[in-house]
């Protein structure tokens, strides 16, 4: 069970969630425009462990366009805020630009990182590791910032059976459409989706995250890190994960064979194996 706690030092208020009590904490680095649920069977498994995790801000009431650097200055105020000497970041998708952009303004407390199919798409980088996902939607973002009137209408791309995550025609593994969550993931993940507001700040928030090359400083990181890609990941390609990894000189990669980008959800079991045996090995 996570208890909610409010920031109302910081304007807006800043709402994150902790639980457990045991060990450096893990702080979860949510993707865009996500709430909790994809992460709640990984939560689950990795309490009784000190846990702080929080929505990205700025997809729901109030809008926004937070940037990479911001969304880590929201980092920098919960760990302020929960008094944290040292801790280990894990970031899903979007979470690990995050990540690394807090790390490389405030190395100090940060003991590891783990990276959950993380997304490193920038606009300098390899266009052929993007995914067919991540075209499509760069196509969409650039449209909904170009011409905010027309997100009524694109918006209905999403509802066109990716579930929020890409438009029709993108088949994937087995006949798939590219990005379907789990079933019992479909509504949560639709969430940036649900309304002109969210999608044209969502679209906006990610233009921001391509601009930042999140391996531009790989060399300048030292701590662990790991790096989990799916074998299935339709969002973000495996090549593409194990290409940013190589980067980074204290990192290793790992690939969850027959899973997909919710591979913290449908593999919960592995995946906190593999993020208790890290952290243990990183230092608590």
């Amino acid at each position: 069970m996570l208890e909610q706690v409010t920031i109302e030092s910081v304007s807006p208020a800043l709402t994150y969630y902790r639980g457990g009590s045991h060990g450096q904490p893990l702080v979860l680095l949510n993707a865009l425009g996500q709430g909790l649920e994809p992460w709640s069977r990984l939560i689950d498994r990795l309490l009784p462990r000190r846990i702080l995790i929080w929505e990205m801000r700025g997809t729901t009431p109030p809008y926004g366009g937070w940037s990479v650097d911001e969304h880590a200055g929201d980092l920098a105020a919960i760990l302020s805020h929960e008094v944290i000497a040292a801790c280990h970041l894990i970031g899903w998708c979007t979470g690990p630009k995050v990540a690394l952009s807090y790390y490389h303004r405030n190395a100090g407390p940060v003991s590891s990182m783990v990276f959950l199919n993380g997304a490193f798409k920038h606009t300098g980088g390899r266009r052929d590791l993007d995914t067919p996902y991540e075209r499509n939607l760069e196509a969409i973002c650039r449209a909904v910032d170009r011409q905010p009137a027309a997100a009524a209408r694109l918006r209905r791309l999403f509802d066109s059976g990716g579930f929020g995550e890409v438009p029709a025609g993108a088949a994937g593994a087995n006949g798939a459409v590219a990005g379907v969550p789990p079933a019992s993931l479909a509504a949560a993940v639709r969430r940036p989706f649900l309304s002109d507001s969210s999608l044209i700040a969502y679209a906006r928030q990610h233009l921001d995250f391509w601009e930042h090359d999140p391996t531009g400083n790989a060399a300048n990181v030292t701590v662990p890190a790991l790096f989990i890609a799916a074998e299935h990941d339709e969002i973000v390609s495996p090549a593409a994960i194990r290409d940013a990894a190589q980067r980074f000189p204290a990192a290793c990669y790992q690939e969850i064979a027959g899973a997909s980008h919710y591979a913290l959800f449908e593999q919960a079991d592995l995946v906190a194996m593999l993020i208790g045996d890290f952290v243990c090995h990183a230092g608590a």
